[in-house]
């Protein structure tokens, strides 16, 4: 499978912005779609397609997104 770079990066940041927005069944879609997109970085990642410093971006911006994921707690 040949993953591009650019587009990677484009649906990465993609889903990243929409994982700061997104509520209820749309964020369980959602964030399975950024486990598509992590595996596919974890493919790019170790085949070496991309400089250290694209990919570490990357994987930033994808626990991002997981990040948003998760539930406000309020104490």
């Amino acid at each position: 499978m040949t993953v591009s770079i650019n587009r990677l990066k484009e649906q990465i940041n993609n889903v990243t912005e929409l994982s700061g927005i997104c509520r209820g069944e749309w964020c369980r879609s959602l964030e399975s779609k950024v486990d598509e997109l992590n595996d596919q970085l974890d493919l790019v990642e170790t085949s070496c397609k991309a400089g250290n410093r694209t990919v570490a971006e990357m994987k930033n911006k994808i626990s991002k997104a997981y990040r948003n994921f998760a539930p406000e707690i309020c104490f």
